[in-house]
Order: structure tokens, then C-alpha cells, then sequence
């Protein structure tokens, strides 16, 4: 393992041990929160950057 994968792994460690004391979630349910909201954030990611792409090829 080399340094980043362990300062990874420590810190996905640290972030469930914090929100599963505030929250009482299991890891998994943590996993699908997480992964839902990375593909939320992705999504508006796409969409700010292909609606103004849009509306200046409809205007030129």
C-alpha cells in the first residue's frame, strides 16, 4: 500500500466513525448516500456546463 491509499483509507475510516455517531447510519446505507450524492453532484456538474453550451449554439 503506499501512502495515499492509507491516508484514504484513514480518512474514509474517520468520515463514517463521525457521521455514523451524529446519524446512526450502518456503512451501507452511508455508501448509497455518498454514492448518490457524488452522482447528483456529477449531474449539475454536466447540466451548468451543457445548457449555456447549448443556448450559444442556438444563438449563433
Amino acid at each position: 500500500m503506499t501512502t495515499n491509499e492509507i491516508k484514504d483509507f484513514l480518512l474514509f475510516c474517520v468520515t463514517v466513525k463521525l457521521h455514523s455517531r451524529w446519524f446512526k447510519i450502518p456503512v451501507e446505507t452511508f455508501d448509497a448516500i455518498h454514492y448518490a450524492g457524488l452522482a447528483i453532484y456529477k449531474i449539475a456538474v454536466i447540466m451548468l456546463n451543457l445548457v449555456p453550451l447549448i443556448a450559444i449554439w442556438l444563438l449563433f
